[in-house]
């Protein structure tokens, strides 16, 4: 949703990196979404838009669960996070990135699942967001103060 939201590491670059660190194939082998995606609401549509989709599900990839995790983090989520010795997870991003929305998916998967996760969203872009967003840098240091050393 925010693919042009950095000139840092715009879509386009990370779909390249993705697609070169995972061996995916070249970009003249993805078929755009809209052709092919038409039960797909509208939303889903512009997501999947020359995404690495088909190339992934196409890829040994996706039958190994630990490298899938990797590209898809809500895949295969550990059983048990809503117990007492189960981790706090502390999840941040930036509203202008272009992997905002797998952040907002990760901790709604998680908090699905029982875990104890606060999400905190910063404004601005990648890291800069934390320079830019002085309260939620705070926020962020007083929860991992908390998580580190109880206080």
């Amino acid at each position: 949703m925010n693919s042009l939201s950095s000139g840092l590491a715009p879509v386009y670059y990370l779909r390249w990196a993705w697609r070169a660190y995972l061996g995916l194939g070249d970009v003249s082998e993805i078929e755009h979404a809209e052709e092919t995606l038409s039960s797909q609401n509208e939303k889903e549509v512009i997501l999947n838009k020359d995404s690495n989709q088909k190339l992934v599900l196409r890829s040994k990839w996706h039958k190994n669960k630990a490298w899938w995790r990797l590209c898809y983090p809500t895949t295969d989520v550990p059983k048990g996070l809503d117990s007492e010795e189960a981790p706090d997870f502390l999840l941040s991003s930036a509203l202008g990135d272009p992997l905002y929305e797998d952040g907002v998916e990760l901790f709604n998967k998680l908090k699905e699942c029982g875990a104890c996760v606060s999400f905190l969203p910063c404004r601005g872009s990648h890291i800069l967001a934390y320079l830019v967003d002085t309260e939620k840098k705070k926020m962020i240091n007083e929860k991992l103060r908390e998580f580190f050393f109880g206080q």
